[in-house]
C-alpha cells in the first residue's frame, strides 16, 4: 500500500483570502446598516434566476 503525504504550505493566497474575508465582513456591516445588503441579495437571486430560466429555455429549445 502506498502511503502519502501532503505538506502544508503557506501560499500567497492564504493571506488574500485571510485579507478578502475582514474586507468583506467590513463591507457586508456597512451595507447592512443601510438597508443595501438586502437589495444586492435580491438582485444577486434575480439575475440568477433568469439566467436559470434563459438556460432551461435553451435546452428545450424555446430560446
Amino acid at each position: 500500500m502506498t502511503e502519502f503525504r501532503v505538506e502544508k504550505r503557506r501560499s500567497p493566497s492564504s493571506l488574500g483570502g485571510f485579507a478578502g474575508s475582514v474586507g468583506g465582513t467590513r463591507m457586508a456591516k456597512a451595507m447592512s446598516a443601510k438597508g443595501a445588503l438586502t437589495k444586492a441579495f435580491a438582485v444577486i437571486i434575480v439575475i440568477v434566476a433568469l439566467y436559470m430560466l434563459w438556460q432551461s429555455g435553451s435546452a428545450l429549445g424555446i430560446v
